[in-house]
């Protein structure tokens, strides 16, 4: 590691109505492990990325920078005009400078000490370049809610993360912390195009059961979209039974 920063980025859109309750979530974790130990992460760089927004949300950024920023929390606001979602991650990925790196939807947030648990498996290995943690999924507004959760875990083959965890039923980029290296083409730029490809490059992929994102849900949203093009393809009805029967096997 070269810093000890965790950067944190959020895509905003005309967010105004959940922005604070988004920012406030993560300004307010604490990024020491519970066992005390000194985190590898020991300060937030939370970057805000205005994506053309005309509810007020542009204007709700400065003032945000104004108020929380402090030693432990360093706000670096962005303004661009509408591009999408995807081209604000790469605009606030382009100007972080963490070695961990994170990103948060404006209309999510989330658990209390979310971030310090994952903090502990970044500690534990080297080799760890990607840490996920569990989703909470809310559907009419607020009235019904799914949980995604998966056990402690470390998987060294990129396949059997994808067959092994819920993870082949989605491609949610924000419930996981990743190594900053894993986000960047072998070019040297961001390459910020797909959960897949960042997750194929890991050399170990932790999944726990700390913290939570709490993640409000849209049948037409970036990650139901991205589960249907990159997920459908690479698993068949054929290669699921096969690899079912030789875990079976095995015992």
């Amino acid at each position: 590691m070269q810093n000890n920063i965790l950067s944190v980025i959020i895509p905003i859109f005309n967010a105004k109505a959940s922005l604070i309750r988004c920012i406030d979530s993560v300004v307010l974790q604490d990024l020491t492990p519970e066992q005390g130990k000194s985190s590898i992460a020991d300060s937030l760089e939370l970057i805000l990325v205005d994506d053309g927004s005309t509810d007020g949300s542009a204007e709700l950024c400065e003032n945000i920078k104004r108020q929380y920023e402090d030693d432990s929390c360093h706000i670096v606001v962005l303004h661009q005009q509408h591009a999408g979602v995807w081209a604000a991650r790469k605009a606030g990925f382009e100007a972080s400078t963490g070695e961990l790196v994170t990103f948060i939807d404006a209309d999510d947030f989330l658990g209390k000490n979310t971030y310090s648990k994952q903090m502990e498996f970044f500690q534990c290995a080297d080799d760890v370049d990607v840490v996920e943690f569990p989703v909470a999924k809310f559907y009419n507004e607020f009235l019904k809610k799914e949980v995604i959760e998966h056990a402690v875990d470390f998987y060294n083959s990129f396949e059997d993360y994808l067959y092994d965890t819920k993870t082949k039923g989605h491609t949610f980029i924000f419930n996981k912390i990743f190594k900053r290296q894993i986000l960047i083409s072998d070019s040297g730029d961001a390459n910020l195009q797909s959960a897949m490809t960042w997750l194929s490059k890991a050399r170990r992929i932790v999944t726990n059961d700390g913290g939570m994102y709490f993640y409000t849900y849209s049948p037409n949203g970036l990650p139901y979209e991205e589960n249907m093009q990159q997920i459908e393809h690479k698993f068949s009805t054929k290669e699921l039974i096969m690899r079912k029967l030789k875990k079976i096997c095995k015992f």
